[in-house]
């Protein structure tokens, strides 16, 4: 066969940087592709944390992904993301889940389908949105995507759609434990707070992340300096709904500090500059890379570059702070001043018994709280309140079916419901239900995977502990760093039964989803072996799994799990690891004692596992947490009190397959 000059380039460019790779991922050994400059090699070497497992992994990871953004040929992009997924896979230290969408059946008209960015989601700002006296029809809201706000309004009103200003929810459970958005414990206060408090970033209904308390900003040549200039007409506002005093650069400033101090989220800003010695008590908060330059513009300073930094600061975690309101209610800035003084009693920054204990930065503020109800009032004096049309935001408490929700909303009773559980409900099929429910393109990648640098065995004064020995805790950690271990556990689960647990899936066998990406034309690997023009990106997967010699079918609905393989897996862990797997190796899987869903998929782990290799061998010790509060504390954004974590995610929509695996291996890989 004669080769183009296209071909004989990717040729050439694949044997002189790609040629050992999938040889590694067999023999399990490190590769580097291309040589590391001395700020690349720093990346694995000042991170004394970094454990054996993820140093496999990091360099090459990061290599591709350099290469990746340097070049500008189509063909490359696939090949590079193929084998970025072949390292991910064949390391597995994480495993691909399930895929899973929305529905809403809703009167706004413009509802915020974001990401989910780090922790939470932030579609629940309303201050955007456009509510109507009726549900808009799923021809309504595809007609009006892509016009501006007026445009959307004018359609409406023109199509027989009135404008609402009061906002109605049902929600299950309203509990609110605190107004500090540094504090949340569950799902509802951050849906709640998060229209109390906004940051400086926020995204738009499409994904784009804009300003919102900052004016402009400005990112330095090197990428590590972000200088950001806030609005000059922004204030905090108090329980009356007036305002306070003015939010400044000192605000987030003094926000930031009180951040790291709680350890909320803190984890997500150890690229900042001395985050990490600060957290350490190895220096002072004037150390740490946030610097005011005057009233109203400040800098972060970051250690390497990332590129998704914006949306961090669009999710509610970095939030400005009045510093004499906060220390008036007993408040005090650093780590170890703030462990003292958050139990005692005179200190009520954010306490829930009174509404006046927190001041708020945001476009709505509580009015009322209680046990059945909650209302957020509209904030008058908010920078952008001439563009907000909803007034108030009411939550009720009542726990309702999902058939008994669309009751209500076609009686017009409440104006919006999100379905997450699709049945066989006849409702479903109804025509109602086709017409107006909208299959939101917010996807999410779900996925198990390793503390593979485990440190922490109890906290919250041991109400949260192990039950392993030293030994055993030794054991695993020798175990887990294996990756022959880690493949055995991970075929050895059965994800169809795992995820059947809540009607709402569609398997993965890899993290990105290859829709239209082909081979534009042909191509030959390093191997002197021919992929075909128009081969998809599922081929090319398939091709790079099977010269790793990796037991994944991707054409399969799960074609991970099997355990004639994880036992093949196990029997070379116990060849490798000798005596370490003389004992029972012992796995710590969390839930929460009173959540079903969570339960059944640990008790599905645990007997896969136990079933698969004997419970003499492996054993998985279910660690039953009291509420949603412990399982923060001690999840991954929290201690990462556990060995193997089976509720995490990343969004699919809104990002590119090359994002959506430097999400993963940043957050979960990199990053732990």
């Amino acid at each position: 066969m004669v080769l183009g000059e296209n071909m004989k380039r990717l040729k050439f460019i694949y044997i002189l940087l790609l040629s050992s790779l999938i040889t590694a991922c067999s023999n399990n050994h490190t590769v580097n592709i291309v040589s590391n400059s001395s700020n690349e090699s720093n990346l694995i070497s000042d991170s004394n944390e970094t454990s054996l497992a993820v140093e496999e992994l990091i360099n090459d990871i990061e290599q591709l992904i350099m290469l990746y953004n340097m070049e500008d040929n189509e063909d490359l992009y696939t090949i590079y993301l193929a084998k970025m997924e072949t390292l991910l896979l064949d390391k597995s230290i994480i495993m691909p889940l399930d895929l899973y969408s929305t529905y809403t059946i809703s009167k706004v008209a413009n509802i915020n389908e974001t990401p989910i960015v780090y922790m939470g989601n932030v579609y629940h700002k309303v201050k955007d949105y456009i509510l109507l006296d009726k549900v808009i029809s799923k021809l309504d809201a595809e007609n009006i995507y892509h016009l501006n706000k007026d445009e959307k309004i004018s359609y409406l009103t023109n199509n027989g759609y009135n404008l609402k200003e009061d906002y109605l929810l049902v929600k299950p459970n309203i509990n609110i434990s605190t107004l500090n958005p540094y504090l949340i414990v569950n799902p509802f206060e951050f849906e709640m707070l998060s229209n109390c408090f906004d940051g400086l970033f926020k995204i738009d209904e499409y994904g784009n992340c804009i300003p919102d308390l900052v004016d402009s900003y400005f990112i330095s040549e090197d990428e590590l300096t972000y200088t950001f200039k806030l609005k000059d007409n922004i204030n905090f506002i108090d329980s009356n709904g007036e305002i306070y005093s003015k939010i400044n650069s000192d605000s987030f400033i003094y926000g930031f500090n009180h951040l790291l101090d709680t350890n909320y989220q803190a984890s997500l800003f150890r690229n900042i500059k001395n985050v990490e010695n600060y957290l350490a008590g190895k220096c002072n908060f004037d150390k740490v890379g946030i610097n005011k330059i005057d009233d109203y513009s400040f800098s972060i300073t970051l250690n390497s570059v990332d590129r998704d930094f914006l949306y961090l600061l669009a999710n509610n975690t970095l939030l400005p702070m009045d510093k004499d309101f906060y220390t008036s209610l007993g408040g005090k800035f650093g780590i170890n001043e703030y462990k003292y003084i958050k139990e005692l009693s005179t200190y009520l920054y954010g306490d829930i018994s009174s509404l006046s204990n927190m001041i708020y930065s945001g476009a709505y503020y509580p009015k009322l709280i209680d046990k059945d109800k909650i209302v957020l009032n509209k904030n008058e004096h908010y920078y952008d309140n001439s563009n907000m049309l909803i007034e108030t935001i009411t939550y009720e408490k009542k726990s309702l079916t999902q058939e008994l929700l669309i009751d209500k909303i076609i009686s017009g009773e409440i104006d919006a419901i999100r379905i997450d559980n699709i049945t066989n409900s006849e409702k479903y099929n109804e025509e109602y239900f086709i017409n107006n429910a909208i299959l939101h393109n917010n996807k999410s990648i779900r996925y198990i995977g390793f503390n593979t640098n485990r440190s922490t065995y109890n906290i919250n004064s041991h109400s949260i502990k192990t039950n392993k020995s030293n030994e055993q805790i030794e054991n695993f950690n020798k175990a887990v760093s294996n990756v022959n271990f880690r493949k055995a556990i991970f075929h050895s689960i059965n994800r169809e039964e795992f995820v059947s647990h809540n009607n709402r899936y569609k398997l993965l066998n890899n993290f990105t989803l290859y829709n239209s990406r082909e081979l534009n034309n042909d191509v030959i690997t390093e191997y002197d072996e021919l992929l075909e023009k128009g081969s998809s990106y599922e081929n090319v997967l398939s091709y790079y799994f099977n010269k790793c010699n990796m037991n994944i079918n991707i054409n399969e609905n799960d074609g991970i799990y099997n355990k004639e393989i994880a036992l093949h897996y196990y029997e070379k862990a116990k060849e490798e690891l000798g005596n370490v797997m003389d004992d029972v190796i012992v796995i710590d899987v969390l839930t929460i004692a009173n959540n079903k869903l969570l339960n059944n998929q640990a008790n599905t782990i645990k007997r896969n596992i136990e079933e698969t290799f004997g419970k003499d061998n492996i054993r998985v010790d279910i660690i039953s947490l009291k509420n949603q509060y412990e399982y923060y504390l001690a999840g991954p954004t929290g201690a990462k009190c556990y060995d193997l974590y089976y509720d995490m995610s990343v969004n699919a929509d809104f990002y590119s397959d090359i994002n959506i695996l430097e999400k993963i291996f940043n957050n979960l890989i990199k990053n732990g």
